[in-house]
């Protein structure tokens, strides 16, 4: 084969590979972070998300607010109808839910769950007294 066209398959296959390469690098990017992470709740699931004085307060708000300082974010946490929360959270309006949702089959395709971190559901112990 002569020598130009030795340098014509060489230029061609250097330029494919580069597609390709290229393809694989945007194929792998992450989504960039936003600076603001809004967290959807319905307050009224005491102890994990209820109302203390006008705040939104309970354990899933604790939980979610130390997920945005871990990565270094500015939160909102937004009230909403439980009925709402997986739809704004499909939307995008929302970037977390913290409203102890469990990871029911009927959701487990709307959204990705993390590891149960409660077991039982929440329990009512009453002390008997005579009287």
């Amino acid at each position: 084969m002569p020598k130009n066209q030795w340098s014509i398959v060489i230029l061609l296959l250097l330029v494919t590979s580069a597609v390709f390469i290229v393809r694989r690098v945007q194929r792998n990017k992450r989504p960039a972070m936003p600076s603001l992470l809004i967290i959807g709740t319905t307050a009224d699931y005491p102890p994990f998300s209820f109302k203390k004085s006008g705040e939104i307060q309970g354990f899933d708000i604790e939980l979610a607010k130390t997920v945005a300082e871990k990565l270094s974010l500015e939160y909102e946490i937004r009230d909403l109808p439980f009925s709402l929360l997986l739809p704004n959270l499909q939307e995008g309006k929302v970037h977390i839910a913290a409203a102890g949702l469990s990871a029911e089959p009927s959701r487990r395709h709307q959204a990705l769950f993390t590891k149960p971190y409660v077991t039982q559901d929440p329990l009512v112990i009453l002390t008997l007294q005579n009287g």
